[in-house]
């Protein structure tokens, strides 16, 4: 799942379209800023990478709610995002 959207990446570029002569369109894509997600308690760790790794490939920051009951897989999720790399900023 973390392979699919870190593929996704590079699409999430904006794109320009020609009018005229000297005019042209563009779209910019640009990250919504802080998105919310909220686990369950059955698949814990699968909800929050289903939650979470779209969010972060968007460029967005990330904060999850977990479980009561399973509050830990999130805090240790949460430290191997960070150790990955530059998307780890938004954890």
């Amino acid at each position: 799942m973390l392979e699919y959207y870190a593929g996704l990446i590079p699409a999430l570029e904006g794109s320009q379209i020609p009018l005229r002569d000297s005019s042209f369109v563009y779209t910019r894509r640009e990250p919504l800023g802080v998105v919310a997600g909220i686990g369950a308690w059955n698949y814990p760790i699968q909800i929050a990478l289903w939650k979470s790794a779209p969010a972060l490939a968007a460029g967005n920051a990330m904060i999850f709610k977990p479980s009561e009951v399973t509050p830990l897989t999130a805090l240790k999720l949460a430290g191997n995002l960070q150790r990955s790399g530059p998307a780890g900023r938004g954890v």
